[in-house]
């Protein structure tokens, strides 16, 4: 959006969004590459128990951003200790790599 004097832009967002789908399921997230540091949010709604194919995208999405929150009715929030053990565990089967 332009500024009043129409000159600059009042906003200006610089993120990616990584979308991932199976047949049935697709998981959206965006990251903003001016605040990495805040990590990935998940912008699907995301069912738990989480399905393999989650516990996959959520465990890449770990590893290359670190924190990873998802979006509930009270807005997005960090994953819960469960499903990040349940990642954690998806990991370690299959890279053989120890996360605390």
């Amino acid at each position: 959006m332009a500024s009043p004097d129409g000159r600059s832009l009042e906003f200006f967002y610089n993120y990616l969004v990584y979308t991932f789908e199976t047949e049935n399921e697709r998981i959206a997230a965006k990251i903003y590459l001016d605040t990495l540091d805040e990590g990935v949010n998940v912008q699907s709604r995301l069912a738990f128990p989480l399905s393999d194919f989650a516990v996959k995208v959520l465990a890449y999405l770990a590893l290359r951003f670190g924190t990873v929150s998802h979006l509930t009715d009270e807005g997005y929030v960090p994953l819960s200790d469960d499903a990040r053990q349940q990642i954690a565990g998806a990991v370690v089967a299959r890279t053989g790599l120890h996360i605390p």
